[in-house]
């Protein structure tokens, strides 16, 4: 029978309890003695047990713990960088049509600009000359209600007038003709009231006309100039003689003035005089 000895328990090499064997019985000295001859040198089996004794938590339980929070915050910036990449390329889009819903509205605009510019640049700035003549002048008035009064004073007695206003004052003239003599003339001829012969002309003035309309204006003063200074009364031209005009709403105008009137009368041939200077007053 092989003896037993205690039970040693240790840790980290350090003994901490023996357990004795208590099924050991003193039966004979024989076994006793046999027990205390038994070799010396016989090992006693020893319980080891080795423990940690660092404290604190293991680095992946704490990775555990956190680790739906990261992947959270990571999702959150992937999505929201996702979503703003999206919105970017939405607006963008968005600007971009518009842009060009612009542009296409701004055509029509910009021909029309292209095309009052092309107008515009037919046009030309033109001189209208002054027109000489003499005339029979009655009176002169700074009111135009006294100069009226005249006027139908001299409508009374069968003499046409007129009334030409010209830098705040108002004269009354009885005609236009060609020079002093056709004017003494005329006077003679209307003796019971006072007249008197005095030059007059037209203000130069300047406007902006067509070539069409250049060409008009220029024919309309030459021949007009050669009807005032003819002695032949008979002698008259039409408007109809001068250049064809497309539509144009100054030379219309005119030219409704101009036919109104009777170019063999001298009072005629003044209020057309009157008419042209008005062109080149607007």
């Amino acid at each position: 029978m092989e003896p037993k000895g205690p039970i040693i328990i240790k840790e980290n090499g350090k003994r901490l309890k023996i357990y004795p064997d208590y099924s050991l019985k003193k039966e004979s000295e024989t076994e006793s003695a046999a027990t205390l001859e038994s070799p010396k040198d016989e090992s006693v089996p020893e319980y080891v047990r080795y423990t940690n004794n660092r404290s604190g938590k293991s680095p992946h339980r704490s990775f555990k713990i956190f680790q739906p929070i990261i992947v959270a915050i990571l999702s959150a910036i992937i999505i929201g960088s996702v979503l703003s990449f999206v919105m970017f390329q939405v607006f963008v889009s968005v600007e971009e049509d518009l842009a060009n819903q612009s542009k296409i509205q701004q055509l029509p605009a910009a021909a029309d600009s292209n095309t009052a510019n092309e107008t515009a640049a037919e046009k030309s700035l033109f001189s209208l000359e002054a027109i000489h003549s003499f005339v029979l002048q009655a009176g002169v008035f700074s009111e135009k209600a006294n100069a009226d009064q005249l006027a139908g004073e001299l409508a009374k007695s069968d003499i046409p007038s007129f009334v030409w206003e010209r830098d705040g004052q108002f004269f009354v003239f009885v005609g236009a003709l060609a020079n002093k003599a056709q004017g003494e003339k005329l006077a003679e001829k209307y003796s019971e009231v006072e007249l008197y012969v005095k030059e007059w002309s037209t203000l130069p003035g300047e406007i902006e006309l067509t070539d069409e309309e250049i060409s008009w204006f220029t024919a309309f003063r030459e021949q007009f100039i050669n009807q005032l200074q003819s002695e032949d009364q008979n002698l008259t031209f039409s408007v109809e003689s001068l250049p064809e005009i497309n539509e144009s709403e100054i030379v219309q105008s005119f030219k409704e003035t101009v036919e109104k009137n009777d170019m063999s009368m001298p009072i005629s041939l003044l209020k057309i005089m009157y008419a042209y200077e008005q062109i080149g007053m607007k």
